[in-house]
């Protein structure tokens, strides 16, 4: 009868106290770490282009991570786009933005009202 291999062999080479304590020293590593503020903007700025680029692949609306990096650095808004991808990439963004603020602002109490989601969904003309 053939036994069965082995996994995960690296797992079993440490008795598992080890593996334990090395979680544990991990996880407050993390809960003392602060960002500084531009290193938190520089976050910011990432997840933004990349949730923005994901979705709108997943919509079928593929798009360059370029473009949007380019779209979330624009500081000023145009009256009109280019193209309609441009202006789902801006629309986007300020969705993202939007969300990010009322978490900061609100924490866990933020609420997702009909009229905040009518702006998420149209702009802020709603």
């Amino acid at each position: 009868m053939q036994r069965r291999p082995d996994r995960f062999p690296i797992l079993q080479s440490r008795p598992a106290h080890d593996w334990i304590n090395n979680v544990t020293q991990a996880q407050k590593q993390l809960a003392e770490f602060r960002l500084t503020r531009a290193n938190q903007q520089d976050l910011d700025r990432l997840v933004d282009i990349e949730f923005v680029w994901a979705m709108l692949a997943l919509e079928g609306r593929p798009v360059s991570r370029e473009d949007v990096e380019r779209k979330s650095a624009d500081t000023v808004r145009a009256a009109s786009y280019d193209s309609e991808d441009e202006s789902r990439i801006i629309y986007t963004l300020d969705a993202i933005r939007a969300v990010r603020s009322l978490a900061e602002t609100e924490g866990r109490a933020a609420l997702l009202t009909p009229s905040f989601l009518l702006r998420l969904r149209f702009g802020s003309e709603h």
